[in-house]
């Protein structure tokens, strides 16, 4: 009787906390369902990707196993998007929804995954809050095109539940389930390259398994789940060279990567605690970076890691959680820099977790070891939970489209040439050229070499009927951009209106060797020529 008594209160609990959960998310991402797409990377993704709009087919599937679109192999994320599409209609609200429900069933993984592994409900509860309601997730939940970043981490907790399970029953089945399960994850998101890793830090707590004799062990068991990780990694540097998206040592040199990310470990860490002025966008210091910020950023970094270290006995939880932070944010950490951003906050959907874990298990030890921490300890607990969910709220608010979301992140960003330039984007897009123009030219103010710039005031030039000002800045864009094809048939269209076909044909033929399958330049090409051949039947 008293076996049934315990159950049945173990399973209220069990309820309420799946709504407590629910009821925060819902909280918080319910008004996404009315959100639209945003201009950046969404296109790629969904709104100019016809595949996807073709929705869940045959065909689809097989394009999303063979395709690097967007450079990476993410077949499972393909999928998933072409079955938003089939269920949906195409409409945002149906994509932000899964992305929701989603990131619900994440923190609900995280209440089960740590309640399995650390034997404390409690914790475990007040982990996945903080992981439902933190401001740092919004980027992942509101962004259509991050539905990789939710999917990946789906995959990702089940992968780390199946090796728990594996851990206490040695049942060599939930070794196979971490392994498919991880598989899937990389499938989503190649950022679960780190896994591996992840579970031999779990290993060392909660899992109490790691020690002199049974390190070689626990490492070996890892040997075929690392490999497929490895395979995973080479698959995204090639497709992230092919699209042109790891940086050169010359863009950005060796020092600029070191200093900027333990300077983005530090900024991580400290957005952790009090996540306020997030944005969709923070450019690369590379050089520029404040001596005293990075010197600041490295004696946090390394006072951090040793003190992890000096407590790894006393308080195992807390050098997990802090190495499962850095572990997890590896990939994405800048040492390898792909793209031009310096950091963001969707980087830290899975590492978050590390410093939740830490931070929780760490104050329950304080109030633990003194009494009178107890009552303020849980006061400050809940306006800190609070707190998260208000400012979650807020930032969410932000995605509601392009231009709200980019005007946000220039209020609460500096020198942000990249933001100014998406904003023209979107609003030359809507038929705001003067706008658009002002932001263009912010943007070169900012960073004069940016070529995307010099390519849309060229765009509106020509729009406008001003064939040589539109021709001088696709010009410009060139110089500093010599890969730039959309500049080069901008040049191109701007040389026909001005009837200087030879350079014309010359510039097209070069788009066409650079994007065999751009059908505008050939399109385009074909009229010169025909009209060319007419010219001399003349």
């Amino acid at each position: 009787m008293e076996n049934s008594q315990t159950a049945r209160t173990h399973l209220n609990m069990q309820i309420a906390a799946g709504a407590l959960l629910t009821a925060a998310v819902l909280g918080i991402y319910a008004q996404s369902l009315g959100f639209d797409f945003i201009d950046l990377d969404d296109g790629v993704y969904v709104t100019q990707n016809p595949v996807v709009r073709a929705g869940l087919t045959a065909k689809g599937v097989a394009w999303a196993f063979q395709t690097l679109h967007g450079g990476f192999w993410i077949p499972l994320t393909w999928i998933f998007l072409m079955a938003d599409q089939s269920l949906f209609g195409g409409g945002a609200w149906g994509f932000h929804l899964t992305n929701m429900l989603l990131h619900l069933a994440n923190s609900l993984l995280v209440l089960w995954i740590l309640s399995s592994l650390t034997k404390s409900f409690r914790l475990s509860l007040l982990s996945a809050l903080i992981f439902a309601v933190h401001p740092l997730h919004v980027e992942s939940v509101c962004w259509v095109s991050e539905r990789k970043d939710v999917l990946f981490a789906f995959f990702f907790l089940f992968a780390v539940g199946a090796h728990g399970r594996y851990a206490h029953s040695r049942k060599r089945a939930w070794l196979a389930w971490t392994f498919c399960a991880g598989f899937l994850s990389l499938a989503a998101k190649p950022m679960a390259v780190t896994l591996p890793f992840i579970l031999l830090i779990l290993d060392y707590w909660p899992l109490n398994r790691f020690s002199r004799e049974s390190a070689r062990s626990l490492i070996v068991e890892k040997i075929p789940l690392a490999l497929m990780c490895l395979g995973f990694g080479l698959i995204t540097l090639y497709a992230q060279n092919l699209y042109r998206g790891v940086q050169s040592l010359d863009a950005v040199p060796l020092a600029a990567r070191v200093g900027g990310a333990v300077y983005a470990y530090g900024w991580y860490a400290l957005k952790s605690l009090w996540p306020l002025n997030l944005g969709v966008f923070y450019p690369h210091a590379g050089m520029d970076l404040p001596v005293y910020q990075a010197v600041s950023a490295g004696f946090f970094f390394a006072a951090a890691t040793g003190l992890a270290w000096r407590f790894r006995k006393r308080l195992p939880w807390l050098t997990g959680g802090w190495f499962f932070f850095i572990v997890a944010l590896l990939p994405v950490i800048g040492l390898v820099q792909s793209g031009l951003q310096g950091r963001a906050d969707r980087f830290m959907y899975i590492p978050l977790l590390g410093l939740i874990i830490g931070a929780v298990w760490t104050g329950d030890w304080l109030i633990r070891k003194r009494d009178s921490l107890a009552k303020p300890g849980i006061a400050l607990t809940a306006a800190f939970v609070i707190f998260l969910f208000v400012v979650s709220t807020m930032q969410a608010a932000a995605w509601k489209d392009s231009i709200t979301l980019y005007a946000h992140t220039l209020d609460v960003t500096r020198k942000n040439y990249m933001v100014h330039e998406y904003l023209g984007s979107s609003l030359a897009a809507r038929g705001r050229s003067a706008e658009a123009a002002e932001e263009y030219k912010k943007a070169l103010a900012i960073n004069p070499r940016h070529g995307d710039a010099w390519y849309g005031l060229g765009c509106l030039a020509v729009n406008r009927g001003e064939f040589e000002e539109g021709a001088e800045c696709f010009k410009q864009a060139l110089m500093w951009e010599p890969d730039h094809v959309e500049a080069l048939f901008g040049l191109a269209t701007a040389q026909m209106q001005l009837g200087d076909v030879s350079a014309a044909v010359k510039n097209l033929k070069k788009v066409l060797a650079a994007d065999p399958g751009h059908v505008q330049a050939g399109k385009s090409l074909q009229t010169l020529m025909d009209g060319t051949s007419k010219a001399m039947w003349d």
